[in-house]
């Protein structure tokens, strides 16, 4: 408001009413408060998170020195490609057709044809093939006898690994792991034709060949790897199984397979899955912790239009309430390694504990959630 002037005389602009002061600063007032609630509760929420993000960290450090993922890529065992057998893995992967073994034509009708692995898979270990079964088997491998052979060798090796990268999001690493499975699916059926015609040896050798594809995966510091690694390893011991049931390998045949054999149980797979699982879950968490990873693109639904509001507000609020629950992650995954660390037969019963805790702490959330 300006002053005006009338002659020689200068009016002056009248006061603001009180009221309309008091409004103005209570109106701001309502305005900022909730501003600075929030803002408070944000910093104060990341400090108590960073406080139990560094606590929890000092722990892990304490029970296992060189826990990270860096440290557990450098601690990886070195192995020339003249042993590695995974690279055999991948020559026999690259000469068998895709997809291998091949599929039956679809079928009319409620009981659709099935493949030759799996007719043959209900054959029971102790019963013969009928004449049948062995010919279409016998005919089936001759049509990648290369790939045959090359698979037999694996007998010769001992251990692996597959070349693997980890990807931006750590989650989502490249192996070629899973060419295993064709590799132990196509031994056993090398095996089964062997035992078949009383080439015990043989067929123990190409037993002890699926034992080494599942061990040419390695140590390779990732679940999915590992329960590749399993499956091949159950593959083989059907296989062995079926061999023994069938024929009477030689003594030095039975012996080779019990030195690899117990190799193999010496190996403690669930420790390597629980060490890199905590490695990458944490190297994940800080990526999201510090921005480089949004969580949103997580969270987001696959060919769902996307909210960048909506986005925001869930990438503020993953950076502030991930600290929490990364701390919690660390401390947890702890205990599944130092479980993991224990004989074989204390496995289950500590696991399952492990898993009640979670399952309480989830329903504990969404009860609270709920009220």
């Amino acid at each position: 408001m300006q002053e005006s002037s009338v002659g020689d005389y200068r009016v002056e602009p009248a006061p603001r009413p009180w009221w309309r002061r008091r409004w103005f600063r209570a109106a701001l007032a309502v305005v900022l408060l909730p501003v600075f609630v929030v803002a408070g509760l944000y910093f104060y929420m990341d400090y108590q998170g960073r406080k139990e993000l560094k606590a929890a960290i000092a722990e892990t450090d304490a029970l296992d020195p060189n826990w990270q993922l860096d440290d557990i890529d450098a601690s990886l065992k070195v192995i020339p490609d003249r042993a590695n057998a995974a690279l055999v893995v991948i020559d026999v992967k690259s000469l068998l057709p895709s997809p291998w073994p091949p599929r039956p034509a679809s079928g009319v009708g409620m009981n659709p044809p099935r493949s030759l692995e799996e007719r043959l898979a209900d054959v029971a270990f102790q019963a013969r093939l009928d004449p049948w079964q062995t010919r279409d088997l016998r005919a089936e491998l001759a049509k990648v006898e290369p790939a045959v052979l090359k698979a037999r060798t694996l007998a010769d090796y001992s251990e692996g690994r597959f070349p693997f990268t980890w990807s931006s999001n750590i989650v989502s690493a490249r192996s070629l792991c899973q060419h295993a499975r064709d590799t132990a699916r196509l031994l056993k059926l090398d095996a089964m034709l062997l035992a078949q015609d009383g080439r015990a040896d043989e067929a123990l050798r190409s037993g002890r060949a699926n034992v080494v594809t599942s061990r040419a995966i390695g140590d390779e510091p990732m679940l999915i790897s590992q329960l590749v690694r399993i499956a091949c390893r159950a593959v083989a011991i059907q296989s062995i199984e079926r061999t023994l049931a069938q024929s009477q390998p030689s003594e030095d045949g039975l012996a080779m397979t019990q030195r690899l054999l117990e190799a193999e149980d010496q190996v403690s797979i669930l420790l390597i899955c629980a060490r890199g699982e905590r490695a990458e879950m944490h190297a994940l968490m800080e990526r999201v912790e510090s921005g480089e990873l949004r969580l949103s693109d997580f969270t987001a639904g696959i060919g769902t239009p996307r909210n960048r509001l909506e986005d925001t507000f869930t990438d503020l609020q993953g950076r502030l309430t991930t600290r929490s629950a990364h701390a919690w992650m660390l401390r947890w995954m702890n205990e599944w390694v130092e479980v993991a660390k224990l004989p074989a037969e204390h496995h289950s019963p500590r696991l399952a504990e492990l898993d009640q805790a979670v399952r309480q702490i989830s329903a504990a959330n969404r009860d609270s959630i709920q009220r």
